[in-house]
């Protein structure tokens, strides 16, 4: 995030079915960075269809995010900082790389002269292993 002069665009590796992980030898294996998974491959489901793995939620974090990058600063090393600006509309996103919560204080200049009308939020977090977006 802190280097967009270096990237012009960037996004994870990701397969969409990855049918070749099937292995004798590891027979419950799956492939972890796959976007849809077959639904008989949880426990307690049936069905040939395909559905999206978990990986959707990136997608769906990030899925409202437009304008452009404005210059951004935090005094703590553990906490990362991006914002971007679409006419009237900021996203800020902050990710605590701490595994506790922490308090911010937001320093946005110019804020006297705009009032903020709405919050939406977006959490990304991992439950027993399984991200959840709230």
């Amino acid at each position: 995030m802190e280097k967009p002069d270096v990237m012009l665009k960037t996004m994870p590796f990701k397969l969409l079915k990855a049918n070749w992980w099937k292995s004798k030898e590891f027979p419950n294996a799956k492939y972890p960075y796959r976007l849809f998974r077959q639904k008989k491959e949880l426990e307690g489901e049936t069905g040939n269809e395909w559905v999206f793995t978990e990986l959707v939620k990136f997608y769906q974090l990030w899925s409202d995010v437009k304008g452009t990058r404005i210059d951004t600063k935090t005094t703590d090393i553990d906490i990362q900082a991006d914002a971007y600006v679409d006419g009237k509309k900021m996203y800020l996103i902050l990710n605590n790389m701490e595994t506790s919560a922490q308090t911010l204080n937001l320093n946005i200049l110019n804020l006297d002269k705009n009032n903020i009308k709405s919050i939406t939020a977006k959490h990304l977090y991992e439950v027993n292993e399984l991200p959840i977006l709230d």
